[in-house]
């Protein structure tokens, strides 16, 4: 077992070192006088919304699918955990994808703290 752990400890940092990179794209992005495509307005208030009910209703899925119990072999733990960390990563994508639209930095750094909150949750541990 000690193997698969350090293959899901792998993993876990990759794809949360990933939302990372999107937060440092959306900064570097804002420092280099970039233009979005939307002004600061109701649509880019609703798209937020929109984006924080599916970040919030992926965690949701990951968390069903966590507490689903199943004969756990050594490469079902290792696909349910990309899956899990996959989910985990929605929010930070879809944060940059309202970055990148609206141009509101702070909308990146809300959906990017949703999607850190969701890797801390579900940080790998196997038992044996």
């Amino acid at each position: 077992m000690q193997s698969l752990q350090s293959r899901l400890n792998i993993l876990y940092t990759a794809f949360l070192f990933s939302s990372f990179v999107y937060l440092i794209v959306g900064f570097a992005l804002l420092r280099s006088g970039w233009k979005p495509l939307l002004t600061d307005g109701v649509m880019s208030k609703s798209l937020l919304g929109v984006f924080i009910l599916i970040s919030l209703s992926c965690v949701v899925s990951a968390f069903q699918i966590n507490k689903k119990e199943s004969e756990e072999t050594e490469k079902k733990i290792f696909m349910k955990s990309v899956v899990l960390f996959a989910f985990a990563e929605v929010p930070s994508i879809l944060g940059l994808v309202s970055f990148l639209v609206t141009g509101s930095f702070t909308y990146l750094v809300i959906l990017w703290c949703i999607s850190v909150a969701a890797f801390i949750l579900f940080k790998p541990t196997v038992t044996s």
